[in-house]
């Protein structure tokens, strides 16, 4: 019965101008495929994504950050060795700073929002911002509001700071 299926097939394919066809066999059962591991993943991947995540934040990247007062700058932020979360007009290295009060301990960071979430995004300096590059570090004594230059930056920062802040929190 399977061979004549094979020749009618290999018939119809020759009368359509397709060549030679390969008909499957489905006599035979297939490999079955395991299901993915269930829970949660193995720590070493863990481990290797919370090292990924210190990296972005240590690296630093350009960010236009909004204050209580005047208009929006440009600020380049970065996480120090110390895990504190730095803000500056310039470039920094993430081993050297110097003495500023533009920082917050990511220690004590309550929330990372994403979003014009804060007071000072619903400010009217921030109308042109837009809500999906937007986000937070709220911390009891003063939040740091930036937008990102795209939706990939603002997302990636906010689970490199989640990441960091759950490890210096412990």
């Amino acid at each position: 019965m399977r061979k004549k299926k094979e020749e009618a097939a290999k018939r119809a394919a020759a009368a359509a101008g397709l060549g030679e066809i390969k008909v499957e066999d489905t006599s035979k059962p297939k490999p079955k495929v395991p299901p993915p591991p269930s829970g949660p993943p193995p720590k070493h991947i863990l481990e290797e994504l919370a090292l990924r995540m210190r990296q972005v934040v240590l690296g630093g990247a350009k960010f236009l950050k909004f204050g209580k007062r005047g208009k929006p700058h440009i600020r380049y932020v970065c996480v120090n060795v110390l895990g504190n979360l730095h803000w500056d007009e310039y470039a920094m290295d993430s081993s050297h700073f110097r003495p500023s009060e533009n920082f917050i301990r990511l220690k004590e960071v309550v929330q990372v929002c994403k979003g014009k979430e804060s007071e000072t995004l619903q400010r009217r300096a921030a109308d042109d911002a837009p809500d999906y590059l937007c986000l937070s570090v709220v911390a009891p004594d003063r939040t740091l509001d930036l937008q990102a230059v795209s939706i990939e930056q603002r997302d990636l920062w906010v689970r490199a700071l989640e990441s960091v802040i759950k490890d210096l929190q412990g």
